[in-house]
């Protein structure tokens, strides 16, 4: 799990891509509530850890009813809920996820004493991560919107709740697999 936008979909997929056998997967709630849960029951959770403008930017880009700055002080919400519980998850920031994934479910398993499979053949990933099937327009067009979108962020919150976002941020990111 994670908030919106920081790899959740994409690590599902490539979790389910990794595996041999079906394997029961929470999938991404959202939800600090449900991750604490999963914590204290002892299950295996893998939380994903992005920069606030490009979580926030990524959510409002898909939830065009959600405003910048409501995303923000969720994402801040969010993380500072299951801050308190991450010696008993294994956290991952954006890049190791996607870059990085059959270490980061290798993390999991030495974590929680797991055998989770962690082989990901290159030509598997182009089947559940679309932007590899991306054509050079298609980026360059991404890259404008991604551009667009985070001068709307910046124009549309507020710099108090910006800075505690990063605070946050920067204090998990420490204790992430690629931090």
């Amino acid at each position: 799990d994670g908030f919106p936008g920081s790899a959740n979909s994409f690590a599902t997929r490539a979790f389910r891509a990794m595996q041999e056998e079906r394997v029961l997967v929470g999938n991404h709630y959202h939800s600090p509530a449900e991750t604490i849960r999963a914590v204290r029951l002892g299950i295996p959770v893998l939380l994903t850890l992005r920069r606030p403008i490009d979580s926030v930017s990524s959510m409002v880009r898909r939830w065009r009813f959600v405003s910048f700055e409501s995303a923000l002080r969720w994402y801040a919400m969010f993380y500072e809920a299951v801050e308190p519980h991450l010696d008993r998850m294994v956290l991952s920031d954006f890049g190791t996820t996607t870059n990085e994934f059959p270490g980061v479910v290798a993390a999991l398993n030495q974590k929680f004493g797991t055998s989770f499979g962690t082989s990901l053949p290159a030509e598997r990933m182009a089947e559940f991560e679309p932007r590899l099937r991306q054509s050079g327009e298609e980026r360059q067009r991404r890259e404008t919107e991604k551009r667009e979108m985070e001068c709307a962020y910046l124009g549309s919150t507020s710099e108090v709740r910006r800075r505690a976002a990063e605070e946050i941020f920067t204090r998990l990111a420490h204790q992430s697999l690629g931090g």
